[in-house]
């Protein structure tokens, strides 16, 4: 599969399958994202790099419409080049990288 800097695609494997599914496109550019599933099982992206609008929102792919939403969540301080770690309750830590 060829991506192009516009390509949002979710990976998803199992035992003997890999499935692989085109989201649309974020709704700004930018760079250095941090992303994850959440409890949901929904695509989650927050944070980013200086080219993002505001790297403090988290924004949710909803798939009943097919498009990125702003989440209730925000990041406490924005960063960038960082890791997620989704914890059993369902909450997720953003560590590491560079704040802004």
């Amino acid at each position: 599969m060829v991506l192009d800097d516009a390509d949002v695609v979710q990976v998803t494997t199992s035992d003997d399958d890999l499935e692989c599914a085109h989201l649309a496109p974020l709704p700004y550019p930018g760079t250095f994202f941090v992303g994850l599933l959440d409890s949901e099982n929904r695509p989650v992206v927050c944070g980013g790099g200086d080219d993002v609008p505001n790297p403090n929102a988290c924004l949710y792919y909803d798939r009943d419409v097919g498009d990125w939403v702003s989440g209730p969540d925000n990041v406490i301080r924005a960063r960038h080049h960082s890791a997620t770690v989704r914890l059993s309750d369902g909450r997720f830590w953003i560590v590491g990288g560079e704040g802004r």
